[in-house]
């Protein structure tokens, strides 16, 4: 979780009136600023590509709920060893480590639509030739191992592309009504419905939840497919006469464009460094559970229960909540919030007060995911936006782990209450040593896809770019931003993210 506090000094504040500035690859124009941004509720009811790719998701996110549980219990019947069956998790964990540069590449040199309809033909081939398996009764890990890592594999090509294809589909100033929705939908399908339906499934024949998966994944791309009939500025073909660089190279832009602009460097780093804290209560939060409040495994899945009913909450409140006090001040304020209930977390044994505090905390959490994925999408140039998104979920992923770990040293040698204390004080150091700028709120006017964008030479490198245009933006120190809480395995990146 992160934390926010009040920080030292005057803090300056951008003028309400517009500022340009020039992103520093591509001499776009790219933000300004106003106060409160028009309601976009009514505009993504009527748009009906951001309808079905959202049906896309819920559908998807179902079947892939079913799949969890279903594929770990039948682990643990197959498995001959416990290490075994962490080897499941492992799978799961590699693909997205491995894959997602190239997932990013792949999102911004192909058609993001056919990529994604691609992806869910292999998820749904592969899941289908596994329930064929199961149901013929060959009981295998190998096939176990291998269906985790295809699905796996492919879903990083997805979720990229889906992340990078959104600010295409709807204007900047409804991006963040956007991930909401999209949030709200993988939440109730991923973390309710489908492990619940899963589970009632593999009950009655452990070949059923696969068959499902398959079919939801075939619906999926169907939807996909059939945005491209309701819209039509989207994935212009590539120019075939223009020569490609390589896939380094691309990856080195990816990289180089999100290390020189402001607002993706300092996002970036802020996600990086609250991912490592909260990977830090993550790695160790079933030993809290069951050694300091002493819970057995139903009352450790309640607590898990929570953390879906937070996302849930943020997914709901997070234009409500940006509209109603600012972008900044969502930036400024959450991260506080969510230090300060793991401070609460470890002042208590009360399980249900526990509960209530991990609600709100993972609510702030989402929130702050669907606004800092929504600046992400706005500042970030159409051909460069699947390479940024690749760049900065490996690098909560990697902080993630690396926190995990940690935080498992810090509470062998100082307790399980350790690790808390240190992701809090951590998220409290933010605001002294990290700044960020930001924008005040969207641009108005056309998205990303709608404006015209230079040429680019293959592989060049996107920065360091002009300076900015105009008065430059002041940068503010403030506290810092999160990822997933108490590390509920059901994020799935927690989208939009």
């Amino acid at each position: 979780m992160a934390l926010l506090i009040g920080f030292p000094g005057p803090v300056s504040v951008l003028p309400s009136h517009r500022k340009i500035i020039k992103t520093p690859a591509n001499h776009r124009a790219s933000e300004f600023m106003t106060n409160r941004p028009a309601r976009s509720s009514t505009a993504l009811r009527s748009d009906r590509g951001f309808i079905l790719l959202m049906l896309s998701t819920a559908i998807s996110a179902l079947g892939s709920g079913m799949y969890l549980p279903a594929i770990q219990l039948l682990a643990t019947e197959i498995a001959q060893h416990d290490r075994v069956v962490a080897g499941v998790r492992v799978a799961m964990t590699l693909p997205p480590v491995l894959f997602i540069l190239l997932a990013g590449v792949a999102a911004d040199r192909m058609r993001r639509r056919r990529l994604m309809i691609l992806a869910d033909a292999v998820r749904a081939a592969a899941v289908l030739a596994f329930a064929l398996v199961v149901g013929a009764e060959v009981q295998s890990m190998w096939f176990v191992l291998l269906v985790v890592i295809v699905l796996g594999s492919s879903q990083t090509f997805f979720d990229s592309s889906a992340q990078a294809l959104l600010p295409q589909l709807v204007p900047k100033g409804a991006l963040v009504q956007a991930n909401g929705w999209l949030t709200t939908a993988l939440t109730l399908g991923f973390s309710f419905v489908g492990p619940a339906l899963g589970g009632v499934l593999f009950s009655w024949n452990h070949s059923l939840p696969f068959f499902v998966n398959a079919l939801t994944f075939v619906v999926s791309g169907l939807l996909i497919l059939w945005i491209r009939s309701s819209t039509t500025r989207l994935d212009e073909p590539p120019d075939r006469r223009t020569p490609r660089s390589g896939v380094v190279a691309d990856i080195r832009a990816g990289l180089a464009y999100t290390a020189g602009h402001p607002v993706l460097r300092s996002v970036t780093l802020l996600g990086i460094t609250v991912s490592f804290s909260i990977g830090m209560v993550t790695g160790i939060f079933v030993l809290f559970a069951t050694r300091h409040l002493a819970l057995g495994p139903v009352g450790y899945g309640v607590l898990l229960v929570s953390e879906s009913l937070g996302a849930l909450l943020g997914s709901l409140v997070a234009l409500r909540l940006r509209d109603r006090v600012g972008r900044r001040s969502v930036f400024r304020i959450l991260p506080v919030v969510m230090a300060l209930t793991y401070l609460l977390e470890i002042s208590t044994r009360s399980v249900p007060f526990i509960f209530l505090i991990i609600v709100v905390g993972n609510a702030a959490f989402l929130v702050w995911v669907i606004t800092s994925t929504s600046v992400r999408q706005e500042v970030g140039p159409p051909e460069l936006l699947g390479r940024i998104t690749s760049v900065y979920r490996l690098g909560t992923l990697a902080a993630t782990g690396l926190g995990a770990i940690i935080g498992g040293l810090i509470s062998e040698s100082f307790g399980v209450r350790a690790p808390f204390l240190a992701a809090a004080m951590l998220l409290l150091a933010i605001p002294w040593f990290v700044p960020l700028r930001v924008p005040a709120a969207p641009p108005p006017g056309p998205g990303p896809s709608e404006q015209p964008l230079p040429e680019q030479s293959p592989g060049q490198l996107l920065y360091p770019g002009p300076p900015l245009s105009g008065p430059p933006v002041p940068e503010q120190s403030f506290p810092g931003q999160p990822p997933s809480k108490h590390g509920a395995e059901a994020s799935r990146d927690m989208l939009p993210g």
